[in-house]
């Protein structure tokens, strides 16, 4: 598009509007709005240039890179426990909604002030996503033998190169191409966890995270329930993301991008209920990874332990009750004690009263099995 185009023609300020709102972006739309004309014409600008020279140059090219990384993964396959590996490259609709966001965050101060500025030159070198792949495993223990596979150890090397000292410190100037190496990790991977409402139960699982993040892993917590661990490669030049998470975690994922993310819903009671909904989706994860935690442990384990025995049966139902009752105390606040009038209908009423009664169902139930294991 040429820029007399962009700078001349309203519609395009329409287009990104409405982008933005046909990707439930609406808290975007209303800071665009505050934007004075100048700031408005540079951000258009700069997002056409980019979405023109993504799709008509650097798009065709990604493709050669994904086939790539595909087969040094298919290669480890046989020592790697995972149950799916797919991948993506980012569409040009999405990169320009990225790039709309990432900017109006950053001159908010949400984000890094790499995206002020944000170009046609350099947007390769500053949006590390446009290549995508994910990794699923089934147990929560297998995650240590992929992270392995990818990044190597002392005793083996792993498909991607972890040098601290090629880790990018300006992603504006620092983005080597040597065309022919061995790919190499960007930054340190970041492992994405919840944190408890609670501060009185301390998960278990956060308890591994802690005790490792330290080292290996940089640790981003999060309140709303995404979990997984992102690494970001640098191959020839171009960037990719891997993300690493279990099957649990991936069945959340999807389904709070679909309904909460990618919602288009206006702020309101809709949208609060979409995110009371992921909440208390997200807290179910808890004792679900330290359910299935056991369970692979039970089908590995070749003699009697602590972790096979009926008193870690019962400390793990312990566990999970404990978590339910802190899905109880998360919807208690809305201060509901009695059915709603009208229990089909979806109201914040309806969900706290729901979330409660599962939760006291959920809890009783395995406060008898813990009763007859006691017995």
């Amino acid at each position: 598009m040429q820029e007399t185009n962009v700078l001349n023609d309203k519609s395009e300020y329409k287009k990104l509007r409405d982008l933005l709102l046909k990707n439930g972006k609406h808290r975007y739309v209303e800071e665009l709005a505050e934007l004075d004309s100048e700031q408005v014409r540079d951000l258009l600008k700069r997002i056409w240039a980019i979405h023109d020279h993504y799709t008509t140059i650097l798009l065709a090219s990604l493709g050669g890179g994904v086939k790539s990384i595909q087969l040094m993964l298919d290669g480890k396959r046989d020592t790697m426990p995972v149950e799916s590996i797919t991948h993506r490259i980012k569409d040009a609709e999405s990169l320009k909604v990225k790039i709309a966001t990432k900017t109006l965050d950053a001159m908010s101060g949400r984000a890094d002030k790499k995206y002020i500025g944000i170009n046609e030159g350099d947007y390769h070198t500053i949006i590390t996503d446009l290549i995508g792949f994910r990794l699923v495993c089934r147990f929560p223990q297998e995650w240590e033998n992929v992270d392995i596979s990818l990044r190597g150890s002392d005793q083996q090397p792993g498909i991607f190169e972890d040098n601290p000292d090629k880790y990018v410190r300006d992603w504006t100037e620092d983005n080597p191409i040597k065309v022919g190496t061995k790919p190499f990790l960007v930054e340190k991977p970041k492992w994405y966890y919840l944190v408890s409402d609670s501060t009185s139960l301390k998960f278990p699982i956060e308890d591994d995270v802690e005790a490792i993040s330290s080292d290996r892993f940089d640790a981003q917590h999060t309140t709303l329930g995404y979990r997984s661990i992102h690494y970001v490669v640098n191959f020839e030049g171009k960037y990719a993301e891997l993300q690493l998470r279990t099957i649990a975690e991936h069945a959340w994922a999807e389904c709070e991008h679909e309904t909460v993310y990618k919602s288009n819903l206006p702020d309101g009671d809709k949208k609060d209920l979409l995110s009371v909904y992921a909440k208390l989706y997200a807290n179910l994860i808890v004792p679900i990874t330290e359910i299935t935690k056991r369970m692979y442990a039970l089908t590995k384990s070749t003699e009697a332990s602590e972790e096979n025995s009926l008193h870690s049966i019962v400390s793990t139902l312990l566990y999970v009750t404990g978590n339910l009752v802190e899905n109880l105390k998360l919807h208690n606040r809305t201060g509901v004690t009695s059915r709603p009038n009208n229990p089909m209908e979806s109201t914040p009423n309806n969900v706290a009263y729901d979330a409660n009664t599962a939760a006291i169902y959920h809890a009783g139930d395995y406060m008898k099995i813990l009763k007859h294991s006691n017995t």
